[in-house]
């Protein structure tokens, strides 16, 4: 019981925080205006963790009420257990923008901040390239799985199509297990899989060493 009141005063305390949060980024949004405030990336960073708290609080106080005897003889330590697992979620995807939030406190020295800029720079020019990765990877999945369907019962190597991305996936970063193919069209299927790995691996792999090398230079030069 003790534990449990202190595990309200810490989320009293927390939902505080986040109230005050809450007031600073509203008022940055009035200064700033909805479109300039929702472009900016490090935004995010402020308001996203903060929601994430209050939804990770709300899901803990929903299981505590579900920890007392009434309920646990009702049947709920199901239920709760899902609450748990839902306030796990909510504070894994806060502490990653925690922490993400961190790069923004380092740009102040010079050598991060460079690195930083870079980082950012390299994803907006990534745009096109992530497109045509997508597709690549996307045609050679709906590729495995169709003739995946030629085979019966164990021989099937890919059962869905997500199934299938993921394997696309893995071989673009050196997954070379070609054991797990059917029997039944075995010479198209490993065609289709070297084919797949010299697009993948050696040509938009090393255009995107080429993309990030472009974006390097662009970024020195500025400097």
């Amino acid at each position: 019981m003790f534990s449990l009141i202190n595990g309200f005063i810490v989320k009293g305390i927390l939902v505080v925080l986040s109230g005050y949060f809450i007031k600073m980024e509203y008022s940055q949004l009035k200064n700033e205006g909805v479109y300039q405030y929702f472009t900016a990336f490090w935004n995010y960073t402020d308001t996203v963790p903060v929601f994430l708290v209050l939804s990770a609080i709300t899901f803990s106080t929903i299981s505590s009420f579900r920890s007392w005897g009434s309920y646990q003889e009702n049947g709920y330590a199901e239920e709760r257990l899902q609450w748990i697992e839902g306030e796990r979620y909510m504070n894994a995807l806060a502490s990653f923008f925690i922490w993400a939030k961190m790069l923004y406190f380092f740009r102040v020295f010079r050598n991060f901040g460079h690195l930083i800029k870079t980082i950012f720079e390299v994803l907006i020019d990534m745009k096109v390239f992530v497109v045509i990765l997508s597709m690549s990877m996307l045609a050679f999945s709906g590729t495995f799985f169709i003739l995946a369907q030629n085979n019966k019962n164990d021989q099937v190597f890919v059962d869905s199509y997500p199934e299938s991305v993921r394997m696309t996936f893995e071989l673009m970063l050196g997954g070379f297990d070609t054991d797990q193919f059917g029997e039944v069209g075995y010479s198209l299927v490993y065609l289709v899989f070297a084919i797949a790995a010299v697009f993948l691996i050696v040509v938009m792999l090393n255009l995107l060493i080429a993309i990030i090398s472009d974006t390097f230079a662009n970024v020195q030069s500025q400097a």
